[in-house]
């Protein structure tokens, strides 16, 4: 595994009194009971119970903790549940799990696939034991914190079969500006400065058809860049065409595409021109499909031929 960048961690808040660290500590020692309900019984309340016992506002980083946990197929992961994603897959053993599976149908031993925004690298992880020794993933992140918790969770597993590249992919080569994310959700960064933004780092940016011009295949490819999808689709259009490879979003939602002034339409009107199909794919509910959300937040893209996925979809 390569990895280009400098880790960098992130600060919690100051240390609590001695009353409260007390009744942090006696909720902590319930997060794994927590924990073993929450990944076996689903219900209604559910949601709220572990909001109580762990809270998810500028307390979480006070509450959370740091903690190797089961993951998918023998797989582990190091979690701090005071970031958002790093909770739901403390408690509920993984974040999208309907995209975990698109990752498994289209991954087969051998392939190839990209990672644009690893997270915690849950997505990365997974990817990588998809593909295995023959295959290859290649995973960009431009947040030093959510890079290093990806090289750390590919070292505990083991994987040594991805490239980790410290940039952001885009539609062109150079630099932008990222804004980070400290808070509760850290994996929530994207490119181009914000009014009032206070984490913001410059960047290399780069487009998939300059990383991979001397690659000879390429299956897959996931993209989370949190509202920057259509750029990064618009910087891989040679590799699109040439190798048409099974395209996850998995933040495709109207007010995430607002941000760069694009929308769930455009994004689905450029894939389509260029023969592919899409398949909406949600979490499991309940609800029956008529009532379920309709903000769609990941979609996957099939070129035009290829055979049907077999995850839960609206």
């Amino acid at each position: 595994m390569r990895e280009q960048g400098m880790p960098v961690s992130h600060a919690r808040s100051p240390v609590p009194g001695r009353s409260l660290a007390f009744g942090i500590r006696m909720r902590q020692s319930l997060y794994p009971a927590a924990a073993w309900y929450a990944r076996r019984v689903k219900h209604r309340g559910l949601g709220g119970a572990l909001r109580m016992l762990h809270p998810t506002d500028e307390a979480a980083a006070r509450y959370g903790v740091v903690r190797t946990v089961p993951f998918e197929r023998g797989l582990r992961l190091t979690v701090d549940t005071s970031n958002h994603v790093g909770r739901v897959i403390y408690f509920h053993g993984a974040y999208r799990p309907e995209c975990l599976a698109a990752v498994r149908s289209h991954m087969p031993a051998g392939s190839v696939g990209v990672d644009v925004g690893t997270a915690v690298g849950d997505f990365t992880v997974v990817m990588a034991h998809a593909a295995g020794a023959d295959g290859a993933v290649h995973a960009f992140e431009p947040w030093p914190p959510e890079l290093e918790r990806c090289r750390a969770n590919l070292e505990l597993n083991g994987l040594t079969n991805v490239v980790l590249n410290r940039m952001a992919v885009a539609d062109h080569d150079g630099e932008a500006t990222f804004i980070g994310s400290n808070g509760d959700n850290q994996s929530g960064g994207f490119l181009r400065a914000a009014a009032g933004a206070s984490e913001a780092i410059s960047c290399e940016t780069v487009r998939l058809d300059s990383y991979l011009r001397e690659a000879s295949r390429l299956d897959f490819m996931k993209i989370d860049a949190q509202g920057a999808d259509l750029l990064v689709l618009r910087g891989a259009e040679q590799c699109i065409e040439r190798w048409r490879p099974a395209i996850l979003l998995t933040s495709c939602q109207e007010g995430v595409y607002a941000r760069f002034g694009t929308s769930i339409a455009e994004v689905t009107e450029f894939l389509a021109a260029r023969g592919y199909r899409v398949r909406w794919l949600s979490a499991p509910s309940r609800l029956p499909r008529i009532l379920r959300p309709r903000s769609f937040a990941a979609a996957l893209f099939l070129p035009d031929g290829a055979s049907r996925p077999e995850e839960a979809a609206i």
